[in-house]
């Protein structure tokens, strides 16, 4: 925390099916309601989904240090509060 903005956030998700397997299994859900409730998602894992990562932080420094009030005017997105969304 730096003056009220959280520099690091995020966290590593689970990105493997054989992890999110046993994930259910500890909640007791068993292999076929997995399937039937969570079904996209362990489909996705069988092809592979990327990992996420921990982010660093660097979008907020750069925020303070250009003196906005929000992330979403100096991320690299489409959707920034003062311009247009065309």
């Amino acid at each position: 925390m730096l003056n009220g903005w959280e520099l690091g956030s995020g966290s590593v998700r689970i990105h493997r099916g054989d992890i999110q397997g046993r994930v259910f299994s500890v909640l007791g859900i068993s292999d076929e309601e997995a399937e039937s409730r969570f079904g996209f998602l362990l489909g996705a894992f069988r092809y592979g989904a990327p990992p996420t990562r921990l982010r660093g932080g660097i979008d907020r420094l750069v925020a303070i240090f250009a003196g906005e009030d929000s992330i979403r005017e100096v991320i690299a997105s489409r959707r920034r509060s003062r311009a247009p969304i065309r």
